[in-house]
């Protein structure tokens, strides 16, 4: 297996330098707004009258820019116009107020806490948010109450808190995720500076989560964590803040080769260290091991596994037997290259800051190398916004592999080979 680290520092792209002035973005993003708005409301004719007024905007303004690439050639406008869509619910989420988020679609067992900040503005789509998830019997309320009159994060930070359910409630990681969605639906945020908290017999939780969904934190807290430290190792450069007395933690996500800070639980230092993460969504190399059913995508990459399922969806196999994603991009060669194991379907999600997309793209993966040329979609832009709920990151084109020859670990376990197509390519070899 391909032994790379994860780096998350982005790609040296062009263009990185938005194209259209803020303002212009907050017009094409008014009106994906309505599009979204229109979609919660099953409004299939405001739906049709708002996409076709969106997709009129965004060419009207993207016109001649760059070249006469557009706007679908940069994804840092993409991003902004993706950040300022749709309506926030204002609820009780006030500046300097505590309170309760529940959806009524959700399962009962589901609630959380919000606490927004005095210096919070509606207006601002760069606020940070903190997630943190709290053991069984805390009262996430009260919780954050104490929390907004004695940390400095809370006079920067949006925050959310959920208390993990009793096993007999629910899926505690489906509770969490429910959480985050909340919170990224109450407060006008930067997705990219979203940061998972968590303390005691939380981290363990917290861990499994972020092993399962690498790509969605800028960064994680693991404050006097209890217990053994859960697999982690597709944390491969994620940054985390490890508090407390906690050497095996330190060691367990050293070993993943994580990004590790230890220390103190001090609130002015954790306050600090958690100001400065922000996620890089787009990073040059990808070490990726699934090891749940629901864990299915790290940053741009996604795959449909081969795996035995079994009770609460968990993987019938030891970790080594389990599949495995290395994928790492050269774009000054405009060349991605991937080992794999164990994988039915890869699938490359793309934009212009990972490949430049006016040119051929030359895809290898276990050796078999096939060129690719994709085209820039806006109908794909909002399809994965949708799906995903990220906000902090965009694609436009994506190339989906199924004829995946064995990996070297298949080949001398006699395991068979996978599919036999391949989507929209040239094959060389």
């Amino acid at each position: 297996m391909l032994l790379a680290t994860l780096s998350l520092c982005l790609l040296a792209a062009a263009p990185q330098e938005p194209l259209l002035k803020p303002a212009d973005q907050q017009k094409i993003a008014q009106k994906l707004g309505e599009y979204i708005d229109a979609k919660i409301a099953n409004d299939a004719k405001k739906q049709e009258k708002a996409i076709d007024a969106f997709r009129k905007e965004f060419d009207k303004l993207g016109k001649k820019l760059n070249n006469g690439l557009g706007l679908l050639s940069s994804p840092v406008d993409l991003e902004a116009i993706l950040q300022g869509a749709g309506t926030w619910a204002k609820g009780e989420a006030g500046p300097g107020k505590v309170s309760t988020g529940k959806s009524e679609a959700q399962p009962a067992w589901v609630s959380w806490s919000f606490w927004a900040p005095k210096t919070y503005d509606p207006k601002d789509l760069t606020h940070p948010v903190v997630l943190w998830v709290l053991p069984i019997g805390t009262n996430p309320r009260q919780w954050l109450t104490d929390l907004s009159t004695a940390s400095p994060l809370a006079e920067t930070h949006a925050m959310a808190a959920i208390a993990l359910p009793k096993p007999e409630e629910g899926d505690a990681t489906k509770a969490v995720m429910i959480a985050l969605r909340g919170a990224l639906t109450v407060f006008r945020a930067d997705h990219n500076r979203v940061v998972l908290g968590s303390e005691g017999a939380s981290c363990g939780l917290a861990m499994e989560l972020a092993n399962r969904f690498p790509h969605r934190f800028a960064g994680i807290v693991f404050s006097s964590p209890a217990g053994a430290p859960p697999e982690c190792r597709n944390l491969s450069g994620v940054p985390c803040f490890v508090g407390g007395n906690a050497a095996e933690w330190s060691k367990a996500l050293g070993d993943a080769k994580a990004a590790v800070v230890s220390g103190e639980t001090d609130a002015g230092k954790v306050a600090e260290w958690v100001g400065a993460q922000k996620r890089s969504p787009y990073p040059t190399s990808i070490n990726f091991y699934p090891a749940h059913n629901s864990s299915r995508q790290s940053y741009w990459v996604r795959v449909v596994p081969e795996w035995s399922i079994g009770a609460n969806n968990q993987i019938l196999l030891d970790a080594d037997k389990r599949p495995s994603v290395e994928v790492k991009v050269e774009r000054d060669k405009n060349r991605i290259t991937a080992q794999v194991a164990r994988v039915e379907r890869i699938e490359f999600l793309l934009n212009d800051t990972i490949v430049d997309l006016e040119k051929p793209i030359t895809i290898e993966v276990n050796g078999k190398v096939t060129e690719v040329q994709k085209k820039r979609d806006l109908a794909f832009v909002i399809d994965q916004f949708e799906r995903s709920g990220d906000r902090g990151c965009a694609f436009c084109a994506s190339f989906l592999l199924s004829e995946i020859p064995k990996s070297e670990s298949e080949k001398a376990a006699g395991e068979p080979a996978k599919g036999d197509a391949a989507d929209g390519a040239k094959k060389k070899g």
